[in-house]
């Protein structure tokens, strides 16, 4: 940000990164920091340090600069390279190599130099350098030489050991603990007693159980540990050694014995479970729970064999059972299909004093699962024991049933429904469900055997049992069951009738319809019925034999007639329809609605010719028809073409309901079916009846101009002239425009009557036909008629245009310019045509005559550049930019700016120097405008000109132009366009030109180290160095990290010894 304000550009507008110090490794870090004023201890510490030739430099350096170990044959006594050797140690603590050969002189020197520190250092440089069994070596080695390594190395080696699984090396590690020096953790002896135990050393294991009860540390996890490898290396006989020496020593054996259920649960060794089941009762431990998850857990896994053995096992130790015990057994015992057994447990539970109650859900889940496995009669024989006990059993039977509907065993529901009647259990509510489930299912022999069950037990079915019942025998055809069934009802009788409808027997359905006129039954749905079936059975004598007969006798004929209309239409039978609407009238009811209903179906279903026949009956019969039925036959008589009926329909409607009234919607039905023939006989109907067409005239106009049906468009103009009718400027805009869009000019002319519409139109034409004489031949009579069309011109000049009739075009402007015509927007719509159709040299050529015509062009020829840079034209931008010089027209800093670019990018140098040069003539610019200079160095850079940028710079530096903020633009498209070649390339010419580039070099070296180029960051840095610029932390610290990311050690070395002098010289 400094860099930027310094070279006279807002802070914002640089992009480069954040100047913020890099993060850099500790020895470079330390090599930055100042160093302190020497004291008297520093003094000394020198002086006793000097006469040591054999010891490393003082400043600290990477390890992997530091040299081998010293070797042996050094002239230092081994106390000294011991020493020595242990001070790299420390620097590499994980050189493995180091580790040994110190090791190896102590073993030789035989320990007289192993101390603490040594034994610590040595086994942890091994130990991080994954050598498990040299750092134990190294320990035990210290231990026969009475020395002790610090606490935390044995603790690590430890525990490296266990995670490797050297059970060997953990226990040897133990042994090699100084006595009363460590004090062993809780996880140490667990490590210990788990490695004792995976190894088979069972005097090992109760050794270390005995210093664990000796140390007094908590033990809440230990022996779980213990117990659990046991378990998992298969060692019951420890396992259970263990649990006994826990039980003797007073330790609470709940979590030990938890964990070692799930573990032999998990393997598999369901016998060892059951033994340690049975032991826990041997060390008055209450196995009653374990029992219950041992019980649910082989349950789950459907082991029911072994699972009637615990249950067995926990009865004899005598442990209360609860209900789910209970229902887990007795589910298991039905599975394994083991009927004693699973009696017993129901005798057992009867007799348990410990339930309150008997439950009934285990008698529930019992007898679902015997349904489940096909064990009908240990099902029945839980329902006996039930009704021995007076045990509720609703609730079981419920449940059986519902299974068996489930597995599809039907003829066990019937079995079940038995046995609740045998039992003297309440079955209507079961058999009502039964009968419903049946019909949904659609067995309708089940449902009918059902019924007929439910009635011989005596249960009365309710109305929807019944209606069920009846509609299953109906399905099977079996009338003899549905008139016991009904048992002589209304419903009998209308089953029985509609049987007979439907087999044909005419006599018989006149005998039931006069037995139930005697027998005064109520059945509204009877008749409705049976002449529906007689309409469905096209029995078309039959039906009109019915409703006769329903007249006679007082019956409403209204829902029959409704019926037998609705199946005609739906089986085609319109014949049949018409006819019943008819027989309506002779019964004495107003078929009118009747009527309109058939109306709208046919028409609905696109059946015009039945629409007319329907209406013109409607219309004998007397009946009123309203506006939607006129409209609907209407419609229907347009469709079907049928001129004379329409007439009619409309002579109709005009003495009943007023033509007036109808207008809109006669006109939109015939604009919809596509019937314009009808449209204009209409019209002239209604001219001759006298009734104002106005309106509707210009409806039509309008419309078929919606539908662009412009011959249309014109026929209506021309009837509603002739009918006299005074037409808007809104009708005679829609007829000029559809005469034009069918290029027929005379009727143009012949609409527009004389003014100044017309003459727009007729030149336009004459321009399109190329009729030069015409055009100035209307040219002429609009200056003698003073007609006024300030569009006429325009669209005059912009036909031209586009017909590409360029030498017209000039002819027209000079007409307008002597005739004293403002031409200005003339200019604007010909030189945009010219310049979309591509027409480039048109355009110069127009410029050229604008100021012929004595018009200033400078800003038409701004707007043309413009537009030719935007398009990418930089060929024809430097023609008309020429031009425009040449034209003597005032160029402002932009005009320059696009030029500048257009040349740089079509690689122009002579033009592009010429260009300043204007630029620097120019006296309007009251000073050289730096953005041009930063818009050509940015082109330069973007197509890759080299010789072109530093040519610009050249001429900045003859004419004394403020240049830093054209180079820091330079440098910036650089970074964006990735060419960091230009980079150095314009710091170098900046050099060159003596600018001070000291903050773009600063700004370089940030950039690089932000896009992670270090060659480059280095690369600049020296660059700026061998300029002599000063060296800020910031820098150096960015340099210092690439030579390091580089691996440049010489690089690191540089940096740091000029840095060393820098703050020699400050302090």
């Amino acid at each position: 940000m400094l860099a930027a304000r310094r070279v006279g550009i807002s802070a914002r507008a640089l992009p480069g990164p954040r100047q913020l110090a890099p993060k850099l490794p500790p020895y470079v870090q330390s090599l930055l920091r100042p160093p302190p004023r020497p004291t008297a201890a520093d003094a000394r510490l020198r002086l006793f340090l000097a006469p040591r030739p054999d010891l490393q430099p003082l400043y600290v350096v990477p390890s992997r600069f530091f040299s081998q170990p010293r070797g042996r044959n050094a002239r230092v006594d081994a106390n000294a390279r011991v020493r020595d050797n242990l001070r790299l140690l420390q620097r590499t603590p994980d050189d493995a190599d180091l580790a040994r050969a110190i090791f190896q002189d102590i073993r030789v020197e035989g320990g007289a130099t192993l101390t603490e520190f040594a034994a610590t250092t040595i086994a942890s440089a091994l130990l991080q350098a994954g050598k498990v069994g040299e750092s134990v070596k190294v320990l035990e080695y210290a231990r026969g030489k009475r020395v002790r390594a610090l606490p935390k190395v044995y603790r690590a080696v430890i525990s490296a050991a266990s995670e490797e699984r050297q059970h060997a090396a953990v226990l040897r590690v133990w042994d090699a603990l100084p006595s009363g020096h460590y004090k062993a953790s809780p996880w140490d002896f667990a490590t210990a007693l788990v490695a004792a135990v995976r190894l088979r050393q069972r005097e090992r294991v109760f050794e270390i159980l005995d210093e664990v009860k000796a140390s007094e540390v908590k033990v809440d996890k230990i022996y779980g540990r213990v117990v659990g490898a046991a378990c998992q290396t298969k060692q019951h006989e420890l396992v259970c050694e263990i649990l006994d020496y826990m039980h003797a020593n007073g330790v609470d054996c709940t979590s030990a014995y938890v964990r070692v259920h799930r573990l032999a649960f998990k393997s598999g060794e369901y016998d060892f479970v059951l033994q340690l089941l049975r032991l826990m009762k041997t060390h008055g431990i209450d196995p009653t729970e374990e029992y219950k998850h041992q019980i649910r857990s082989l349950h789950k896994a459907g082991l029911h064999d072994r699972l009637q053995s615990v249950f067995e096992s926990m009865r004899k130790e005598g442990c209360v059972c609860d209900e789910e015990m209970y229902g887990t057994a007795v589910d298991s015992a039905i599975r394994v299909k083991n009927r004693d057994l699973a009696m017993s447990i129901l005798d057992d539970m009867q007799r348990d004093a410990g339930l309150s109650k008997t439950p009934t859900a285990i008698f529930t889940r019992a007898v679902g699962v015997a349904v489940l496995t096909n064990q009908h009669q240990l099902a029945l024989d839980v329902f006996d024991f039930m009704a021995r006990t007076d045990i509720d059993a609703s609730t079981a039977y419920v449940t059986a049933t519902r299974t068996a509907f489930k597995s599809k065993q039907y003829d066990f529901v019937f079995d079940i429904l038995q046995k609740m009647t045998e039992n003297g259990v309440d079955a209507s509510e079961l058999y009502s469900h039964v009968v419903a489930s049946f019909n949904k299912l659609e067995y309708y022999d089940q449902v009918l055997r059902a019924f007929k069950g439910m009635r011989e037990c005596g249960y009365e079915g309710g109305k929807d049992i019944v209606t069920t019942a009846v509609h299953a025998a109906n399905k099977t055809d079996r009338q003899g069951d549905v008139m016991t069934i009904c048992n002589h009802d209304g419903r009998q009788y209308t089953s029985e009738l509609v049987a007979a409808v439907r087999s044909k027997q005419k006599k018989r359905v006149f005998e039931i319809l006069d037995e139930v006129k005697a027998n005064e039954v109520e059945d509204d749905n009877m008749y409705g019925r049976a002449v529906g079936a007689s309409c469905k059975t096209e029995q078309h004598e039959l039906v009109c034999e019915l409703l006769d007969y329903m007249h006679a006798n007082g019956v409403d004929l209204t829902g029959a007639y409704v019926c037998a209309q609705r199946i005609a239409l739906k089986s085609g039978k319109y014949d049949f329809a018409l006819e019943l609407l008819r027989l309506m009238k002779t019964h004495g009811m107003d078929p009118t609605e009747d009527y309109k209903n058939q109306i709208r179906s046919l028409h609905k279903a696109g059946l015009h010719d039945r629409v007319l026949s329907v209406f013109e009956s409607m219309r004998k019969e007397g009946c009123v028809c309203d506006k939607d039925m006129y409209m609907t036959a209407i419609d229907s008589a347009i469709r079907v073409n049928n001129s004379e009926l329409l007439m009619s329909i409309l002579d109709d409607m005009k003495r009943k309901v007023g033509l007036a009234k109808t207008r809109a919607a006669v006109f939109r039905t015939a604009f919809k079916s596509k019937q314009y023939d009808f449209v204009f006989a209409i019209l002239r109907k209604m001219t001759e009846n006298g009734v104002d067409a106005s309106g509707e005239y210009s409806h039509a106009v309008m419309t078929f101009n919606e539908l662009e049906c412009y011959d249309q468009v014109l026929c209506a103009f021309k009837g509603m002239r002739e009918c006299g009718y005074e037409e808007g400027e809104g009708i005679v805009t829609t007829a000029v425009e559809a005469a034009i869009k069918l290029e027929r000019h005379d009727d143009v002319m012949a609409i527009c009557n004389h003014n100044g519409r017309q003459y727009t139109s007729a030149l336009v034409t004459a321009v399109c036909l190329k009729q030069k004489k015409r055009v100035f031949e209307i040219l002429d009579e609009v200056k003698a008629n003073e007609v006024e069309d300030d569009n006429m011109y325009e669209r005059a000049v912009g036909a031209a245009c586009i017909t590409k009739q360029h030498k017209l075009l000039c002819e027209i402007l000079d007409y307008m310019h002597a005739n004293g015509v403002d031409t200005t927007d003339a200019y604007v719509s010909a030189r945009q045509i010219a310049f979309k159709s591509g027409e480039n040299d048109f355009v110069l050529e127009l410029l050229r005559l604008m100021q012929t015509h004595g018009m200033d062009p400078t800003e038409q020829y701004k707007h043309q550049l413009m537009s030719l840079h935007k398009a990418g034209l930089h060929d024809r931008l430097q023609s008309i930019f020429e031009a425009m010089q040449k034209a003597g027209c005032v160029c402002d800093e932009g005009m320059y700016g696009t030029a500048v670019d257009s040349a740089i990018r079509v690689k122009n140098r002579e033009l592009l120097m010429s260009i300043l040069d204007d630029m620097r003539r120019n006296a309007g610019l009251s000073k050289m405008p730096s953005a041009v200079f930063r818009r050509g160095v940015g082109a330069a850079v973007w197509t890759n000109q080299p010789q072109l940028l530093f040519d610009v710079f050249d001429f900045m530096d003859h004419t004394d132009t403020a240049t830093s903020a054209v180079y820091t633009s330079g440098i910036r498209s650089a970074f964006r366009s990735k060419q960091y070649d230009f980079v150095f390339d314009i710091l170098r010419k900046m050099t060159e030109n003596g600018v001070d580039a000291s903050e773009e070099y600063s700004h370089a070296v940030m950039s690089f180290s932000k896009l992670e180029c270090y060659d480059q960051v280095l690369r600049a840095f020296e660059a700026m160095r061998g300029l002599g610029y000063g060296q800020e932390k910031v820098l150096c610290m960015t340099a210092l990290r690439a030579a390091t990311k580089l691996d440049r050690h010489d690089d690191v070395i540089a940096i740091c010894n000029g840095l060393s002098e820098f703050w020699e010289r400050k302090i």
